[in-house]
């Protein structure tokens, strides 16, 4: 296999597993009111873990990737949430 084709490979499934694991505590009815801090665990450890690969595979200083990591983490969420509002009607 060419470097490509692992890097596709190795990010597809990373997108499904991080996918599932968003989804999952809002589908399992046992959690009820603990399905956002189950969601915010998982986030919290998706951080880590790309924190963490770019620390190894870029050679960057951990705390550097932290930062970077949680800045981007951070805005992607605003987006989303303001793409997610509801917008008022004038008229």
């Amino acid at each position: 296999m060419d470097g490509s084709l692992t890097r596709g490979l190795i990010t597809g499934d990373a997108t499904f597993l991080g996918g599932i694991l968003h989804a999952l505590p809002f589908l399992l009815s046992e959690l009820r009111g603990g399905a956002t801090a189950a969601v915010v665990v998982v986030v919290a450890l998706e951080i880590v873990a790309i924190t963490w690969t770019r620390h190894r595979f870029s050679r960057s200083r951990f705390a550097v990737s932290l930062l970077h990591v949680s800045v981007e983490a951070s805005s992607s969420s605003q987006a989303v949430l303001r793409s997610a509002a509801p917008h008022s009607c004038d008229g």
